[in-house]
């Protein structure tokens, strides 16, 4: 049996009644507070390149030596020695790879300290290195039918590990392994880059993620959507104006805390980053000679 007009308008007007729901307020800036503190520029952890408490994307082709920077320099702050002689902020730091084995990971980390003239026992502590390579379920998060993104397993992990160890710099090798949604969706990709951002704001960390070129030239693989997400890239590719088959490029292509366009100059040598001017000088005419007589 339906329910009477009056009964039916009695409930409406008890569900009218009802207090509405009290919306969340955004974060407002407390201006009095800025008033009275004197603002500060931007810290980095490798200055010009690296802003600190940020998520930097670290991008080239295959064979760049990407991996091989993210590495050198999470050893380099965890160290507080030069990365190709720039001062670094010196700080706890997490290198993760899906890409290589912890056979491959020690001896890279091998010819780093020769490069860097370290021992591994200096690094305890200090440097923590992970190999995720052959493991499933590497994807940071995943997306629900309406589009929204939702962390998983590996991500909390990560989170967990990073407080654990204390670390302040987060290398990830790479982005194919850990974002499982669509690149060219600017919504699926700036979500992503948020979950990683919320480790600099919940944490401190800062972050670097390393990703593949695309094959078309550009310095990012997928939508711009990577590239206007974050406020730092740097791009590392051979000299185009060099017939040295090792000598790399890192070139500043977005800086929101920098000068775009800066570059900095080094070379691939003995599973290591290195300078010409760090090189000892029988080895730089060595390396000069070759290049002459590779292009004669």
């Amino acid at each position: 049996m339906s329910a009477s007009p009056a009964a039916r308008l009695d409930r409406a007007n008890e569900v009218s009644l009802s207090p509405a729901p009290v919306a969340e307020l955004l974060p407002l800036a407390d201006l009095n507070i800025w008033a009275v503190t004197q603002a500060t520029p931007k810290p980095f952890i490798m200055p010009g390149f690296i802003p600190s408490g940020e998520l930097t994307l670290l991008t080239g082709a295959g064979g760049a030596n990407k991996s091989t920077f993210g590495h050198q320099l999470a050893t380099c702050c965890a160290a507080g020695v030069p990365m190709l002689g720039r001062e670094v902020q010196q700080c706890s730091a997490l290198y993760i790879t899906c890409e290589d084995d912890e056979g491959r990971l020690h001896w890279v980390q091998e010819g780093i300290c020769r490069a860097l003239g370290l021992h591994l026992s200096d690094l305890t502590g200090k440097l923590h290195l992970s190999s995720l390579r052959g493991r499933l379920g590497n994807v940071l998060g995943a997306f629900d039918d309406r589009g929204v993104l939702h962390p998983l397993d590996t991500f909390l992990s990560l989170k967990a590990t990073l407080m654990k160890t204390g670390a302040r710099l987060l290398v990830l090798d790479n982005a194919a392994h850990l974002f499982g949604g669509n690149e060219n969706d600017r919504q699926q990709v700036t979500q992503f880059v948020n979950l990683l951002y919320s480790l600099c704001l919940d944490l401190g960390v800062t972050v670097i993620l390393v990703a593949h070129s695309n094959k078309a030239g550009d310095s990012y693989s997928g939508s711009t959507a990577w590239l206007n997400a974050v406020r730092s890239q740097i791009f590392i590719g051979r000299s185009e104006d060099s017939h040295d088959p090792d000598e790399r490029v890192a070139t500043l292509g977005k800086a929101n805390y920098a000068r775009q366009g800066e570059e900095l100059r080094f070379r691939w040598h003995d599973f290591a980053l290195i300078r010409d001017d760090d090189l000892p000088e029988d080895k730089r005419a060595d390396l000069a000679s070759a290049v002459r007589i590779s292009v004669q």
